[in-house]
C-alpha cells in the first residue's frame, strides 16, 4: 500500500505500470494527448467495482462523482440536468470541483459514490508536460507554478500559456489572502468539511487523500507549499488564544487534521522561539511479530519502525499492555550508560533561545550555538525547526499525525563543520498529550547510517498551555 505521511510528501512512485502516454489521434480535440496516471487507474478500478457492486441490485442505477482539487471540469452549470432524470438507467460519472451543489441531483436518483481524485506529484506534471507543447526550458517555470500556486495542470500549463488568467487567479488569491482572518479561515475549513468550496477558498486548498488506495476519504491541506508558508504567517499573527481555539475547533474532526497540524506548529514554534521545555522519551524500535524472521532478518517490504514509548500510552494500545508486548517485537532500546541521551530514563531540556531566526533556502552555511532556526518554507527541509546547546544539536519535527517518516534532505543539510558530533544530535517528534507517532525505517543506506548514531526521542507539548 502506498501512504502519504502527515506532511503530505508522498512515500512512493506515482509513476510506474499502466501509467504511459496516450495519443487519440485527432488534432481536433485541442488535446489529443493524454498522460495517464496511476490516479486514474485506482479511479476507474473503483468505479468497476462500484458499478459491479450496485448493478448486482438491480436497484436504481449507479453514479461516481470524482472531485478533489480545483478545475476538475469546472462548471457553474452544475449536472446537466437533462441527464439527471428519475428512473434512469445510465451510469452516471460527473468530475467536478469540491462543491456539492452541482452534484445535489444525483444523490436524490441515484445511487452515488464520492470519490477524491489526488493532486498530481511534480514528476507527473513532468511527464505530461511534452504532451502540451512544453521541454526542458520550461521546467523551471513549471516548478514555479507548481509550488506558488498548486498541483494542477490548469495552474502549470495554462497558466503558463496564458499570462492574463495567471494574473486574474494570483489577483483573487491575493484578495483571499489579505482577508484570511481566523474566523474567515475556521468557514473556509468549514465549508471544506461539508465539499461546498468556493472560488476564494480554491485558490488556497484542495482536498487529498491519507491513504491513496481509500479513495473515498480525503483532508483539506494548503494548495500549495507557498501558501502553506503563508497561511503558517497569518495564524502565526494572530493571538495565542484565537490559535488555540482554531486548533481545538480542527483537531477532532478527520477532514480537517492537517490544517490543525499547521496550527500545532505555529502555537509550537511561538512557545519554542522563547522557550524550550521538553520530556524527551527515547523512541524504541519495534517489528510486528508476524513480519520478524529472527533468522534472515526483515527482508519483506516493510522494515521495523521506530516508535514513541510514553508509559502511559500501554494502556491505550488496543489489547493494553499484553497485547502491545505480543504484537510487537522490541528489536532495540537504548542502553549505553555512558551517554545519558540513550538511557531508557527520560530526559528533561531547558533552553532559552537568544532569538529566532528564518532562513531562506535548502542550506545554511554557519550554525550558531543558541540561535532557534526555522526554514521560511518547510518542504525545502526535513524538519520544523532547531537549535544548537549545551553541546548537542535538538531537531524538531512538529506532528499530530500517527506517521512521519525521516526525510534524506536532512543529510545534506547539516554538513557544517561547527555541528557536534552526530552522536549528540537529537531528533524529537514533538507530538501533542495523549497522541503517539511511528517514524518508519525507509530503504535509505544514508538515513540507516544517520540512525546509527543520531538518537530519536518523542515529546509531549500541551498547545494550550
Amino acid at each position: 500500500m502506498l501512504e502519504v505521511d502527515d506532511d503530505g510528501e508522498n512515500m512512493g512512485n506515482e509513476i510506474g505500470p499502466g501509467c504511459y502516454p496516450l495519443d487519440f489521434g485527432d488534432e481536433d480535440l485541442g488535446r489529443s494527448k493524454l498522460w495517464i496516471r496511476k490516479d486514474y487507474i485506482r479511479i476507474h478500478d473503483c468505479c468497476e467495482e462500484f458499478y459491479n457492486d450496485i448493478t448486482r441490485l438491480k436497484s436504481i442505477a449507479p453514479s461516481v462523482i470524482i472531485t478533489g482539487q480545483p478545475g476538475i471540469a469546472d462548471s457553474d452549470d452544475g449536472f446537466p440536468s437533462r441527464l439527471a432524470q428519475q428512473h434512469t438507467k445510465h451510469f452516471l460519472l460527473y468530475t467536478t470541483s469540491p462543491h456539492r451543489e452541482r452534484w445535489k441531483p444525483l444523490e436524490k436518483i441515484t445511487h452515488f459514490a464520492v470519490l477524491f481524485m489526488n493532486p498530481w506529484m511534480r514528476e507527473e506534471i513532468f511527464r505530461a508536460a511534452p504532451l502540451h507543447g512544453f521541454n526542458d526550458t520550461h521546467r523551471t517555470r513549471i516548478n514555479e507554478l507548481y509550488d506558488h500556486f498548486g498541483p494542477t495542470p490548469r495552474i502549470c500549463f495554462d497558466f503558463l500559456l496564458n499570462e492574463f488568467q495567471l494574473i486574474s487567479h494570483e489577483e483573487g488569491y491575493q484578495n483571499t489572502m489579505h482577508s484570511l482572518k481566523a474566523e474567515r479561515l475556521r468557514r473556509f475549513i468549514s465549508d471544506s468539511i461539508v465539499l461546498n468550496l468556493d472560488a476564494a477558498s480554491l485558490s488556497t486548498f484542495l482536498l487529498k487523500r491519507e491513504n491513496v488506495d481509500d479513495l473515498a476519504r480525503a483532508s483539506v491541506e494548503p494548495i500549495s507549499t507557498f501558501v502553506k508558508s503563508e497561511l503558517q504567517k497569518r495564524i502565526r499573527a494572530e493571538e495565542r488564544g484565537e490559535q488555540i481555539r482554531l486548533y481545538e475547533y480542527l483537531a477532532p474532526v478527520a477532514r480537517s487534521r492537517h490544517m490543525a497540524g499547521l496550527v500545532f506548529e505555529s502555537l509550537a514554534l511561538s512557545k519554542f522561539q522563547t522557550h524550550v521545555a521538553l520530556e524527551l522519551i527515547p523512541m524504541v524500535k519495534w517489528t510486528s511479530d508476524e513480519s520478524t524472521n529472527s533468522s534472515q532478518g526483515c527482508k519483506g517490504k516493510e522494515y521495523p519502525q521506530w516508535h514513541s514509548n510514553h508509559e502511559k500510552k500501554a494502556d491505550n494500545f488496543p489489547g493494553g499492555t499484553q497485547t502491545m508486548k505480543r504484537k510487537l517485537t522490541v528489536l532495540w532500546w537504548p542502553s549505553n550508560k555512558a551517554d545519558s541521551s540513550s538511557q531508557s530514563d527520560h530526559l528533561w531540556i531547558k533552553i532559552c533561545p537568544k532569538k529566532m531566526v528564518e532562513y531562506q533556502g535548502s542550506e545554511l552555511k554557519h550554525i550558531r550555538p543558541g540561535i532557534f532556526y526555522v526554514p521560511k518554507l518547510t518542504n525545502q527541509v526535513a524538519f520544523h525547526s532547531f537549535i544548537m546547546a549545551d553541546g548537542h544539536l535538538y531537531i524538531f519535527q512538529f506532528s499530530i499525525g500517527s506517521s512521519h517518516s525521516l526525510k534524506p534532505r536532512i543529510v545534506p543539510f547539516f554538513s557544517q563543520p561547527s555541528l557536534p558530533p552526530k552522536t549528540k544530535w537529537r531528533f524529537v517528534f514533538v507530538i501533542p498529550p495523549g497522541s503517539e507517532i511511528s517514524c518508519p525505517q525507509l530503504r535509505k543506506p544514508e538515513l540507516n547510517e544517520l540512525l546509527k548514531e543520531m538518537k530519536l526521542f518523542s515529546a509531549e507539548l500541551d498547545p494550550g498551555i
